[in-house]
């Protein structure tokens, strides 16, 4: 139909197919009295009633009868009366006696001045107050989960940082109520050398930039006092993902950096210990070799000297050789000490170590005997090395006598070369720098040696051979030119199968 302004409305007819077609929504009508007067397919759906099941009775029956007790579907008419709608939410009963939760719309019908009906439309809402109420239900838990942890701060920054609630932690750790808090900036809880350095602000752009901070550092609590804090500040956006604030959690390390620290303490003094311990067995050490050396100086002089008041210089040959023997052990004793401590004049240059290596070939074997089988593995191609090759030789020899002294009965020995790369976890584990390098390993397949003497095998006098047999200086000799030349030096040793020493010092880095 057209109206005389010509627009146009829906006849009564196209109304009723409108109402007739919705199933999602119970539509019908009451009488003044209340008395269901029409019923659509919705309604039949939601509350179960036929339509000629239900015209005609009066629509309290589908409240509850409590809610029919204390007159509540009167008061809904009288409210749609006086107001000319109501509106509102409630438990409401269907055909079965079943219960569903309804939204509810109930509109007054006019002619005129004379009410004559009331449209009502009715909306099963059940599902989607159970889902609110889940909802709610998981939100007061984790309400009560935070506020129960009392080991940390946890907490909501505005995106701005301003605190927004408060859990009982936080309050523990931080010493602020919640009603002293929420509206104030995060910022008051860093020291003031933070904030003067704008550390608050950089660590809330972070997690908005990335999603999330974490960091350790000294924070303040209310009373002014200091704590050692690790902190992380997450960022939350809603489903679109617009950042509508962000969660940050505190946990107080104070302890726990108190006793790194002490152990960090504990740790420097046994270091210290154990270093003063080991100048200890090094000036022993020293002394006791020098004290032998010199006596068999001074021993020589004397005799020398008693020999010339006597006037028997023929003998005087003998004890000038034994004090000049005496004289060069010191040296070579000096000698490697200034090794070991890394302070030795070297004359590194470029060295062919496969060439070294096969012109000692000779001597070696001549050192070690006839009971040593002497094998050599050198690598094609290997690259030149930069070190002193007088001090290189003397630790290939030094390292063959070894071998030699843990194979009495006889054995095999391999003297092997090859080049090596040094990545960054190797360089780090080696206090070396990455790149290209030359190894030098001598093997043996004597009586080995266990972890505890391999891990004292490079100190120095430290040495398991008998009296007379060693100064215990040869192995820290070696380290020590491998380290003075860039390079370094392992041993690889197994009871009873043989031992590997990998000498990097000869090819120091590749140059």
């Amino acid at each position: 139909m057209t109206r005389r302004d010509g627009t146009r409305r829906l006849d009564a007819s196209a109304y009723e197919q409108l109402v007739q077609s919705v199933v999602d929504y119970a539509i019908y009508i009451l009488d003044p009295e209340g008395n269901v007067s029409s019923w659509n397919p919705g309604a039949q759906r939601i509350k179960g009633y036929a339509a000629d099941e239900i015209i005609g009775q009066n629509f309290s029956r589908f409240y509850t009868a409590e809610d029919r007790e204390a007159g509540l579907p009167q008061q809904v008419l009288k409210r749609a009366l006086e107001e000319g709608r109501f509106a509102g939410e409630g438990w409401r009963v269907r055909r079965d006696g079943t219960r569903f939760w309804a939204m509810i719309v109930v509109d007054a019908i006019r002619e005129g001045d004379r009410v004559v009906g009331f449209a009502k439309v009715t909306r099963d809402m059940t599902e989607h107050r159970e889902a609110s109420l889940a909802a709610l239900e998981t939100e007061r838990r984790f309400r009560l989960l935070v506020q129960g942890v009392t080991d940390y701060a946890i907490f909501m920054l505005d995106p701005d940082g301003l605190v927004t609630n408060w859990n009982t932690g936080a309050q523990r750790i931080k010493g602020y109520a919640a009603d002293e808090i929420v509206g104030q900036h995060f910022s008051r809880f860093y020291t003031p050398e933070d904030r003067e350095a704008g550390t608050p602000l950089k660590a809330l752009e972070t997690a908005k930039r990335t999603g999330r901070f974490t960091a350790e550092g000294w924070r303040q609590r209310k009373d002014g006092s200091r704590f050692w804090a690790s902190v992380v500040i997450d960022a939350v956006r809603d489903e679109n993902g617009e950042l509508i604030g962000l969660a940050k959690v505190t946990r107080d390390l104070t302890e726990r950096r108190e006793a790194e620290l002490e152990l960090e303490r504990s740790r420097a003094a046994l270091f210290q210990s154990q270093k003063m311990e080991a100048v200890g067995q090094l000036t022993g050490g020293l002394a006791h070799d020098f004290n032998n050396l010199l006596t068999g100086i001074t021993g020589s002089l004397d005799l020398m000297a008693a020999r010339l008041a006597q006037g028997r210089i023929n003998e005087l040959e003998r004890y000038i050789t034994a004090a000049q023997g005496a004289a060069s052990r010191a040296a070579t004793l000096t000698h490697r000490l200034l090794a070991f401590s890394r302070q030795q004049t070297l004359e590194p240059k470029a060295v062919d170590a496969n060439r070294l290596v096969s012109n000692m070939e000779e001597l070696i074997r001549r050192t070690v005997g006839p009971n040593i089988a002497i094998e050599t593995v050198l690598a094609a191609g290997l690259w030149p090395c930069f070190c002193d090759p007088n001090q290189l030789e003397n630790a290939i020899l030094n390292l063959s006598i070894n071998a030699r002294d843990a194979m009495p009965e006889g054995g095999r020995m391999t003297i092997e070369t090859a080049n090596t790369w040094i990545d960054q976890v190797g360089a780090i584990e080696r206090d070396v720098p990455t790149g290209q390098y030359i190894a030098i390993c001598v093997t043996d397949n004597g009586a080995g040696m266990p972890p505890e003497v391999v891990a004292r095998a490079f100190d120095p006098f430290y040495t398991t051979k008998p009296v007379g047999k060693g100064t215990g200086l040869g192995l820290s000799m070696i380290y020590g030119f491998a380290r003075q030349s860039g390079g370094h030096v392992r041993i690889y040793s197994e009871v009873g199968r043989g031992t590997t020493v990998k000498d990097l010092s000869a090819a120091a880095r590749r140059r």
